[in-house]
């Protein structure tokens, strides 16, 4: 489809369509008049009149795929991003070529997808972000508006004010990495600059709490260790009520969980405006434990858990202020390595965090955090207007009530109706018919370029399933205990093993299938004999009365001695 290059083009075309409405309608009397009262050409004018368009709307006899043809890729295009699977630009010369290859056309150029896309008004080429799948799913109004009810009757109920509405949650930094930026390079330069970086990817953690009021309280800093080490505490520029901790894996846990709700209630506390707290927070263990509740309900401290996978667009924290501390911290660790520093341990990572958190924790963004996540003030709205991916099949279109107007079929019912009307502008008018006709022929080629594309996902759907199928048909057997194996060797093992349990299965499998052949007859479990059960078993009545026979002969010798 041309793209509209210029900004006025629109413009003049549009007093041209006015000019030949006036002059069809019979304003004016003749072309001319017509063309002076709209200030166009009179020339263009007639040519417009006698169906002559003009050359930007004009389609090239040159291009490789037919109109209809384009316009099915750029449907399916549209239809791939809305359910969150925008195609690249090979995958839009895929769908070209296979179009092209029923009906023995050659393949399209390299270049033809990107030119493609630029002379599409429809389309334009973006980075995408990736996304989890669970992620997705969240961003849907049914869930997220009864978050923000329920957050309206907690406020209602309790009578909490905006400035004592918070947010808490963790994040985590590897202290000597660096993120990608842009920076200024030599023109000559052929492949992206190399940028040095320290390189230590031990985690550290961070808990952090903002408030609706404008401030952060100070941080609570978890390092992967079990003592505390001197040197940490004597960094002076550190403020002495940031609080630091130690885990075996640098995680959270139960108990610091609880250590920094008592961090938060001391920093808190003073500043509160209302009888409550309201606490913004996700659904980790550490904060659902009885003893984080409990303290709570002592302290009057409300806390309401975001849906599942859902902070990326609820949680303040996350939709302003986290982002923007990492590259913060990133770029301190890169100014440290641009002075050759290239080791940033425990006592390094203090002094760059410091700086990143300071420019970060304003009281501009931590207002701007609860506004953005549609808390305070409290709008919905805000939020449910960033969704764009549902992933949710829709639902099949309501049949319309009105009468069929003539236009390009895209579903099956729509081409009925369409032939319908067909038939019926024969017996009517042979000018609508055929107009109705044309279109028919479009909806019908359309729907059959669509199906090309259909089959071949299908088909590609169909493949990996069959891979996925004999994948997870394999059985997983242990072949070696530590150590290395070669993947030659160890393809060997299996074959081996595969082998050997084979020849195991046929040599068991003859007796197996004799004995399924020959059912076995029921013993009885005393004697393990066949015809009769341990309750009609004769043998226990033989071994009582020979027992009853030995104890009398060992009465008869006694009496006899």
């Amino acid at each position: 489809m041309p793209s509209q290059n210029k900004p006025n083009l629109s413009y003049k075309e549009g007093r041209i369509d006015l000019a030949l409405q006036a002059y069809t309608s019979g304003q004016f009397k003749t072309l001319r008049r017509a063309a002076a009262a709209f200030s166009v050409r009179h020339q263009r004018l007639s040519d417009r009149l006698h169906g002559i368009t003009n050359r930007r709307q004009t389609r090239p006899g040159i291009q490789k795929l037919t109109a209809t043809e384009e316009q099915t890729i750029i449907r399916y295009i549209l239809n791939l991003d809305a359910r969150g699977f925008a195609p690249r630009l090979c995958e839009i010369a895929d769908m070209a070529d296979k179009l092209l290859a029923i009906r023995g056309g050659t393949p399209i150029g390299k270049n033809w997808p990107e030119r493609f896309v630029s002379r599409t008004e429809e389309l334009k080429i973006a980075f995408n972000r990736a996304k989890d799948r669970q992620r997705i799913l969240q961003e849907d109004p049914e869930i997220i508006s009864p978050w923000f009810t329920l957050v309206r009757d907690t406020i209602a109920e309790y009578g909490v004010a905006d400035d004592d509405i918070h947010n808490f949650d963790e994040t985590g930094f590897q202290m000597g990495v660096i993120g990608s930026m842009k920076v200024v390079t030599g023109s000559e330069r052929r492949t992206r600059p190399n940028l040095i970086q320290p390189g230590d990817r031990e985690w550290v953690t961070v808990i952090q709490s903002i408030c609706a009021a404008g401030y952060a309280i100070p941080p609570f800093i978890i390092y992967k260790g079990r003592v505390h080490i001197s040197a940490w505490y004597e960094e002076g520029s550190i403020p002495y009520d940031w609080k630091l901790s130690v885990s075996k894996n640098s995680w959270t846990n139960n108990q610091l969980g609880l250590e920094w709700l008592k961090h938060f209630d001391e920093h808190t506390k003073s500043r509160q405006v209302g009888s409550y707290r309201l606490l913004i927070l996700d659904g980790h263990e550490s904060h659902l434990n009885q003893d984080f509740k409990d303290y709570c309900l002592v302290r009057k401290i409300l806390t309401l858990c975001m849906p599942a996978h859902s902070s990326h667009i609820l949680q303040p924290l996350d939709v302003v202020c986290f982002s923007p501390l990492k590259l913060k911290y990133s770029q301190r660790v890169r100014d440290l390595a641009r002075r050759r520093v290239y080791h940033i341990n425990k006592e390094g990572f203090l002094p760059a965090f410091k700086d990143a958190f300071f420019d970060v924790f304003t009281y501009e963004n931590c207002k701007k955090a609860f506004e953005a996540a549609g808390l305070v003030p409290l709008d919905a709205q805000r939020v449910l207007d960033r969704l764009e991916v549902r992933l949710r099949t829709p639902p099949p279109p309501a049949l319309p009530d009105t009468p069929w107007q003539s236009r390009t079929p895209s579903n099956t019912y729509e081409f009925g109706s369409q032939s319908k009307l067909v038939r019926e502008s024969f017996v009517r008018s042979p000018t609508s018919a055929q107009e109705g006709f044309s279109k028919l022929v479009k909806g019908a080629e359309e729907m059959l370029h669509e199906n090309v594309l259909i089959k071949a996902r299908v088909r590609e759907l169909e493949e990996q399933v069959a891979e996925l199928t004999k994948r997870r048909g394999r059985k997983r057997r242990r072949i070696q205990t530590d150590g290395t194996i070669e993947f030659g060797a160890g393809a060997l093992q299996v074959a081996e093993s595969a082998s050997t349990a084979c020849t195991t299965s046929k040599k068991g499998g003859g007796r197996g299938s004799r004995e399924r052949t020959q059912p076995a007859q029921r013993r009885c479990g005393n004697c393990r004999g066949t015809g009769h059960n341990a309750r009609t078993c004769q043998k226990d009545t033989e071994e009582d009365s020979e027992s009853d026979v030995a104890t009398s002969y060992e009465g008869s010798v006694e009496d006899v001695e």
